[in-house]
This record gives structure tokens, C-alpha cells and sequence, in this order.
């Protein structure tokens, strides 16, 4: 909490040289431990941080660098936040969000502002702007907008940098780089390595030695000591490109695998750049997930929720598909997971199918990666595993429904009433979904037949796997598919819902705005076991047509704003949304 603060133009200047620069803040924040001053944003260290100490969410501080010298600014990066225990503590301040950049001293006083992205989930990072080379003696940062916390008032910022990225920066940087390489450097950094091997071996014995694992900590983000101590030869602004992270101490921490030096890894990402800061990040989302799986399985509810253990579901964002057999159990298409669920009409998962020996750490996804996570199994493309399903179809039969699923690579396969794998086959379609589009890939069954539909293409098989035709869609990718009466396939395409034979012509709308109204965005179709027609939109509403264009009953499922997969089985809706399943019983 505050204790007082200071207000007005607060002066710093650092006296290791001639024509030193000097820094200024429109207000400093001083608690019962320290004062958060303006220098702390050019000082170099990642762990410090200027805080400023107005009532109030922090929007219009500044905090202010005169050069030492008119210097050519070509860039500016910012790493916004307290990040003295890396996430954790970027919570506690507000962040900002939109910033500016005054430039003076050379002319008129120029402008640039940036957009800071939400950290509070993605955790630490650094902001690059690029600068069009303004001349100037002064830079003045101000918060115009912040992400507001709930836990302390004010806003914070752990660092900014004059040309870290691109531009010219003082041959004191270079020296203080350079220092290591002397005699005197080389000394220090083998002492360095060696105090980095003791706090190692300190921490295999005991995990729970607080300062061993902070000094280690303080290596990874902020580098040696000793050359921490040349930085009063460099000006401010400058000093975090003259220092370098202790790459033993971040091998060190990822060796340990202890959750609590994850901030040291993740700020050493901070300071990297081009393809170290690429690597490092990496080991970072791989640390978190291995803390997420260390912590072990959650309890899951009824009907699921987001995550990654035994009823769990991860979309990252995608809708997840849904089919229902004969027996009302509910089949999901688990995308993030890499499987198939089944859940019994009490929403208990009764089946599970993938790669799924236990739960690991992947980050494969669509046709690339995304940050790793805990996966409940594996990507796999053998026989019975899955990368990213995308949708799954009952098959109905007199011993049992059996199902098939479609995943990423745009494999089909087959599973036998008893849940055995029957078969595999390539649908060898030339588009490849993308995902954040709200779902690309689709799987029907429609008169004995499965029609897969990836991006703008459709493919028709039989359950042996032979093709029967393919054709692209002229009008691009569909959001959504059902099977329709007379072995007709009708897919969501904007705003419409357009009917196709399998042999690819094309018979027109059979939906439109005309139907539906145009107060939503993303919508989804399914048919019950009359064949009706039945459409929910993400403004909360349901509706039930007697036939394509004439509506037998509208209501509502919930208040909207998610994107539904859903089946319908005698009234109720069995709806996939936000990583979950709900049944909603229309009563009709």
C-alpha cells in the first residue's frame, strides 16, 4: 500500500561523467522499503522498477531522460511492469497501454505513440517501437491508458532502452560489454560460473533455499555483478544494452525445473533478442507447463471445463464439435488435447481415444505451433492418435454406434462400436484449416457416406475410405456443416446457409438474413432426429425451422456471446462452448 509519494519534477543525475544524462518523473512512489525512483526505468536491471506514487490508476505520469548528448533515437524498447518475480508481480501494478513518446530539443517536438499488449496472462515482455531517427537531447514516456489493477493503486515500468533493437549506442556500452573478455573479466566470469555451480548444488540438496534461488534469479535477469558495477560509465538509457544475462544461472534454473525460478528464465527472455530471445521464450512456456503438470490433475466437474485432465477440454479459442449416438452419450472433438471424449448422459467421460499414455507437455498446433502446454495426450499420427481433431461423427449400428473423427492432418478414422481402431485413410484435400477463424474442418455422415470438409474443399468417402468426389467451394471456407433431408450437405458461409449435392453443385441458400435477422456474428446448424432444421447464433438465440425458411419455434439458450457447437436430440441441446458442455432443454 502507499505510504506518501513524492510530486513534481524529481531530478537523478548520475555523476561518473561529463555532460551526465539526468532523469525526472512526474511523481515517485516511497513505501516503508524503498522508493520507487525514476532512475530504477534506466538503470539496466530488469528487477527494479520506477512506480508512480499519484492517487489514481497511474494515466498522465511520465517519466523523463535527458541525453547526455543530442543523440539520434532509432528505437525505444520498454518493458512495462514491476517485474521483480516476473509474473506474479506484473499482476500487482497497473500495466500500461498506450504510451507516448515525446521527442525535443532539435526542432519541434515530436510524437510517437505505441500500443502495449495485456501481459497479465502472457507474462513478461519487451515492447520494441522503431524510431524514424529523430535528433533529440530529451525523451519524455507517458502513459496515456493502463490495464488496471486490483491489487495496488499506480502504474509501473521496470525499463526502457534508447536503440536496444536498432541504432547507435555508446562505445561505453561496448566497453562494458567488452570488460569480460579482459583478464580481469575473465577472472570474474570463472568465479561467476563456479558461485553459479554452488547455488546449483545448494538447490539439488534443497529446493527450498530462498536466497540461493534468488541470487540464481538475479544472474538470469540482470546478469554479473561485476559488470553490473561499470554501468556508472554508461549513460541512462543505455545501460540495459551493456548488460548481458548469466547463461550458466539460466541453465542452472532450467536444470533445477523448480517453479519458482521460472521469473529468471522469463526475464532473460525480456533481454534477448532475434533467435536467443526466440529459444528462451520457448524454454519459458515449457517451464510454466511443466509447473502446470507438476501441480497435477484438477478436479473436473460434470460436463467438463477448461483444462487438460480427464474430462477437461482445451480449444485455445476454436469451438469444439459434437456428435451424439443412440445411447445420448455426447462425443467431443477435444482439438487442444489431441482426442476424442465421451461423456454418458450424466456427463461423466466413459471413453477416451488418442495417443493418451499420460498427460505431457506438446505445442503443436494446426499447421504450426503455438505456446507449449500441458496436452491430456500426445499429437500423434499413428493409428489411434490424433493432432488436433477437429470433428467427430456417430456412426449408428444395429451392435453398437461406433465413430469417426477428422483431424488437422486431414486423416480419417474409423473406430468399431467396441472402440477399436478399424481403420486410417488420407482425405488428401489440398487445403489446410486455419485456425482463429471459428473452424475450418468439418465431418458428416450423410447417407452412409463421411464428407469431410477442410478450408474451401470438400471430399467425399465411403467408410472403406474410397474417394467418390472432391470439389472447392467457390465462395471460400465454411464456418459450420450439417447434413440436410435427401442426402444434401448444407455449410454456413457468411451469413447464409448454402445447399450442396456431393457431387459439388451448388442449389443456392437455403438460409439468410432474411431467416435470422442480423444481430449476430457467428452461428452453427445441426438437425435432430427428425431431420429438422435447428440454428443457434452467439446473441443467445435458438431456433427450430419445420423446413429451410419457415420457422417453427424461436427461444433462447443462454446470454450469448460464445461461439456454440451443438446437436440436438428430442429438444434438448447438447452445446459445446468455452471449454464446456451444457445441455439446455428447450421444452418442446
Amino acid at each position: 500500500m502507499r505510504r506518501s509519494l513524492t510530486l513534481g519534477w524529481l531530478f537523478l543525475a548520475c555523476p561518473a561523467f561529463a555532460g551526465s544524462s539526468t532523469v525526472k518523473a512526474s511523481s515517485e512512489l516511497k513505501t516503508d522499503d524503498t522508493t520507487h525512483r525514476a532512475a530504477l526505468a534506466f538503470d539496466g536491471l530488469l528487477q527494479t522498477s520506477w512506480i508512480e506514487g499519484e492517487d489514481g490508476s497511474g494515466e498522465g505520469s511520465w517519466i523523463e531522460l535527458s541525453f547526455d548528448r543530442t543523440r539520434t533515437v532509432e528505437s525505444v524498447s520498454v518493458w512495462v511492469g514491476d517485474l521483480s518475480r516476473g509474473r506474479r508481480s506484473l499482476r500487482e501494478y497497473a500495466r500500461a497501454r498506450d504510451l507516448t513518446f515525446v521527442f525535443s530539443g532539435s526542432g519541434d517536438d515530436i510524437e510517437v505513440k505505441a500500443r502495449v499488449p495485456d501481459l497479465a496472462e502472457q507474462g513478461p515482455t519487451r515492447l520494441d517501437v522503431r524510431i524514424d531517427a529523430i535528433e533529440a537531447r530529451k525523451m519524455r514516456v507517458r502513459i496515456d491508458k493502463v490495464y488496471d489493477s486490483y491489487v495496488s493503486d499506480g502504474a509501473a515500468i521496470a525499463e526502457v532502452a534508447i536503440n536496444y533493437t536498432r541504432g547507435e549506442a555508446p562505445g561505453s556500452v561496448a566497453t562494458a560489454r567488452g570488460w569480460v573478455d579482459s583478464s580481469a573479466g575473465k577472472r570474474s566470469v570463472e568465479r561467476s560460473t563456479e558461485r553459479a555451480r554452488e547455488l546449483f548444488t545448494t538447490l539439488t540438496e534443497n529446493d527450498e533455499d530462498r536466497e540461493a534461488l534468488g541470487e540464481l534469479i538475479e544472474r538470469a535477469s540482470d546478469g554479473l555483478e561485476s559488470v553490473q558495477a561499470r554501468l556508472r560509465s554508461v549513460p541512462y538509457g543505455f545501460r540495459a544494452a551493456a548488460l548481458a544475462s548469466d547463461s550458466v544461472a539460466i541453465d542452472a534454473l532450467l536444470k533445477l525445473k523448480n517453479p519458482n525460478g521460472i521469473p529468471g528464465v522469463e526475464l532473460a527472455a525480456t533481454r534477448a533478442v532475434d533467435r536467443d530471445q526466440k529459444t528462451l521464450q520457448l524454454k519459458t512456456q515449457m517451464f510454466y507447463a511443466y509447473q502446470e503438470l507438476l501441480g497435477g490433475p484438477s478436479p473436473v466437474p460434470n460436463w467438463g471445463r477448461e483444462g487438460w485432465e480427464s474430462g477437461a477440454m482445451r480449444g485455445f479459442g476454436e469451438p469444439l464439435n459434437v456428435s451424439i449416438d443412440q445411447l445420448g452419450q455426447t462425443y467431443v472433438a477435444d482439438l487442444g488435447n489431441h482426442r476424442i471424449q465421451r461423456f454418458d448422459d450424466q456427463g461423466v467421460v466413459n471413453g477416451t481415444w488418442g495417443s493418451c499414455d499420460a498427460p505431457d507437455i506438446a505445442n503443436r498446433w494446426f499447421g504450426g505451433t503455438r505456446r507449449f502446454h500441458v496436452s491430456g495426450c500426445l499429437p500423434s499420427e499413428a493409428d489411434g492418435g490424433f493432432v488436433n481433431p477437429l470433428d467427430v461423427a456417430v456412426l449408428p449400428g444395429k451392435e453398437g454406434d461406433g465413430f469417426a473423427a477428422l483431424d488437422v492432418t486431414g486423416r480419417i478414422q474409423i473406430f468399431g462400436a467396441e472402440g477399436q481402431h478399424v481403420r486410417s485413410f488420407q482425405t488428401n484435400l489440398g487445403s489446410t484449416p486455419v485456425a482463429g477463424v471459428g473452424g475450418q474442418g468439418f465431418l458428416e455422415l450423410i447417407k452412409g457416406r463421411l464428407v469431410a470438409v477442410l478450408g474451401d474443399e470438400v471430399g467425399v468417402y465411403t467408410l472403406e475410405g474410397e474417394q467418390q468426389s472432391t470439389f472447392v467451394l467457390e465462395y471460400g471456407s465454411s464456418s459450420g456443416a450439417v447434413g440436410l433431408k435427401g442426402g444434401k450437405l448444407g455449410l454456413v458461409q457468411g451469413r447464409e446457409l448454402v445447399m450442396f449435392s456431393l457431387d459439388g453443385y451448388e442449389h443456392g441458400p437455403v438460409l439468410g438474413e432474411a431467416d435470422l435477422g442480423t444481430d449476430f456474428e457467428y452461428w452453427d446448424v445441426a438437425t435432430d432426429e427428425k431431420n429438422r432444421l435447428w440454428v443457434l447464433t452467439d446473441d443467445g438465440k435458438a431456433r427450430k425451422f419445420k423446413k429451410p425458411g419457415k420457422l417453427e419455434w424461436e427461444g433462447s439458450y443462454g446470454d450469448g456471446g460464445v461461439m456454440p457447437r451443438f446437436q440436438v436430440v428430442e429438444g434438448v441441446l447438447f452445446l459445446s462452448a468455452d471449454d464446456a458442455l451444457q445441455l439446455v432443454p428447450t421444452g418442446i
